[in-house]
């Protein structure tokens, strides 16, 4: 059903542009959470790179691990993602933070 729906919307808009909204998403749950709980986004990078690295250094090498390129061919579709996945990860950032104790 998933590969159905994913296969759809690249028959729809194309690759490029499904890849500017899976970096939308991914980049904007990065900014959210280094924002309201940067220790999670460090968690988060020991579990996917094995190593620990702070949410700035995460964001400033967002080359590494995005497709800028279709970013820029595509950012109609790049913009509301990232914003809605910053709000989202604002908001799991702030519960972990009441649940957990504020970092700051």
């Amino acid at each position: 059903m998933i590969k159905n729906i994913r296969q759809n919307a690249i028959d729809s808009i194309g690759v490029q542009a499904i890849h500017a909204i899976q970096d939308g998403i991914v980049l904007g749950l990065i900014t959210g959470l280094s924002v309201t709980y940067p220790q999670l986004v460090t968690i988060i990078s020991i579990v996917i790179f094995g190593d620990a690295i702070r949410p700035r250094k995460i964001i400033k090498n967002a080359d590494d691990f995005i497709r800028t390129e279709h970013i820029k061919n595509n950012l109609e579709y790049f913009i509301i993602p990232y914003l809605a996945a910053t709000g989202a990860g604002g908001g799991v950032g702030y519960v972990f933070s009441l649940y957990l104790g504020n970092p700051f």
